[in-house]
């Protein structure tokens, strides 16, 4: 069976809970896991360490539990192909 493969232009699709994520780390400021939550329901420590994987670097500090005990901080985004890393400054 061939794969399917998504044709809708990404213009008109819904964002990824990825792409949502970055969305709010995007100002480049610290974000708790209840603020991501109220933008992006999801278990945010996997979408964290999925966009870490993926080659953006977002800092995590925190202990405890709660959801307003750890935030989470966007320091670098991956850099196109042959180019450095893209880091705030």
């Amino acid at each position: 069976m061939p794969e399917r493969r998504d044709l809708t232009p990404p213009s008109s699709r819904r964002p990824t809970q990825n792409e949502r994520i970055l969305e709010l780390l995007g100002d480049r400021g610290w974000h708790t896991t209840r603020e991501i939550l109220q933008h992006v329901p999801c278990i945010v420590h996997s979408r964290i360490a999925e966009l870490n994987s993926r080659g953006y670097t977002i800092e995590h500090d925190g202990a405890g539990g709660g959801a307003e005990n750890h935030r989470y901080l966007l320091t670098a985004t991956p850099a196109p192909s042959g180019e450095e890393e893209q880091t705030p400054g």
